[in-house]
């Protein structure tokens, strides 16, 4: 560890390099920035987007560049959002083309960072793509946070690139998080930097708002209605969940969410309702009106990391939760149910949905009530304030 990262305290700021847009669906990465926010300045920094976006996300893009245009943007009174200047295309194919794109936005970062009157800041990188922090960062400690495996087994150009950003990430990081058992298993072993970190769930959502009448779209579907909170796009099953929709074209099967990059057609059966995006404080009242949540996500090396943050909103909303086998999940026997086949999905259901109590509820809740972002946040903090003794 550097002499740089002996001397970081744990109320310093957060620089917080993130793999995602702020307003992309939340996951693990707007959970610990706000919760570092409570007690911590933060800078959220955006990765840019260059113009090969327009194409498939043109809204998007434009929102992002306007933004880039206008400047830091505030999110609430101690985090501050950055969106990175557009970039070059093809990032992920050409090491020096990410090389470019990583100099103009550190540039711009420096520039935030002094604007904001943080200094030396603890730099979190959720993404590889991130690479090496240059020196002129004036940083702190960093830590790196290993989300899931990106393709770095892959033998090709984009495997290759990914690995070289990898690599660098990984030598500069003085700890190392990580929500995934086998990532642990495979890189972690005999490595102090280390540390298994699962994910969360708020605790709004362990109190929600008083009772209100469920959202007008589903009021009237017919029940059971198997819910899927998250987005759509190439983890999610979409032979099984047309092979689920055919089985039981009594049951509704509701999922919300943005459609992004999906490989191939989503089942457009009768009793499959695509309702989009809804804003997060609006989540908990559409789970509450669900009979189950459902994760029916392809299993294979494209998901074996993958630790799905829905998992424990609906475990809060005190659900029954159905999925197919994911590795990084099965550990949660006790409060998740497991089905390979469309078949033994539906079994599962019925069983779970017609087996359900308050009791199970409660229980449920009182799981997700240990494994919030709050008490997440509070180990991070731990364990970076005793890296820092050392």
């Amino acid at each position: 560890m550097t002499e740089q990262s002996k001397a970081m305290k744990i109320a310093d700021p957060i620089l917080f390099l993130s793999g995602i847009r702020w307003n992309f669906a939340r996951q693990r990465h707007q959970h610990l920035a706000e919760g570092f926010a409570r007690r911590h300045p933060v800078l959220f920094v955006e990765m840019g987007l260059s113009p090969a976006h327009l194409g498939r996300a043109g809204a998007e893009t434009v929102v992002h560049w306007r933004n880039w245009a206008r400047g830091v943007r505030a999110e609430g009174e101690n985090l501050r959002i950055y969106a990175a200047p557009p970039a070059l295309p093809f990032v992920r194919r050409f090491l020096g083309i990410q090389r470019i794109n990583l100099r103009l936005m550190y540039r711009g970062v420096v520039r935030a960072l002094a604007a904001l009157n943080l200094d030396r800041p603890l730099v979190w990188v959720s993404d590889p793509y991130f690479g090496a922090i240059p020196p002129e960062m004036g940083k702190g400690m960093v830590v790196f946070d290993w989300i899931h495996a990106g393709g770095e087994e892959e033998e090709s150009r984009r495997g290759r690139v990914y690995r070289a950003l990898l690599a660098e990430v990984r030598n500069q990081a003085d700890l190392i998080f990580t929500p995934s058992r086998l990532i642990m298993e495979r890189h972690g072993a005999g490595d102090r930097r280390f540390h298994y970190l699962p994910h969360g769930v708020s605790e709004g959502w362990l109190h929600p708002a008083p009772v209100s009448p469920p959202p007008p779209e589903i009021v009237s579907l017919p029940r059971p209605i198997l819910g899927f909170s998250g987005t759509i796009g190439p983890a999610l099953d979409a032979v099984l969940l047309g092979a689920l929709a055919r089985l039981r074209p009594d049951w509704s099967f509701v999922l919300i969410g943005e459609i992004r990059s999906f490989p191939g057609v989503l089942p457009s059966a009768p009793n499959v309702y695509y309702l989009g995006p809804r804003p997060p404080r609006e989540l908990p009242r559409y789970l509450g009106a669900f009979s189950a949540g459902i994760i029916p996500y392809r299993v294979g090396p494209e998901t074996e990391t993958v630790h799905p943050v829905k998992t424990y909103e609906y475990l809060a909303a005190g659900l029954p939760v159905v999925s197919t086998p994911l590795p990084e999940i099965r550990h949660l026997r006790e409060v998740v149910g497991f089905a390979a086949s469309p078949r033994e999905f539906v079994a599962r259901l019925e069983e779970e949905i017609g087996g359900d109590t308050p009791e199970k509820r409660a229980a449920r809740r009182h799981f997700a009530h240990d494994n919030t972002w709050e008490k997440r946040v509070e180990e991070i903090e731990r364990i970076i304030a005793e890296t820092g003794k050392e």
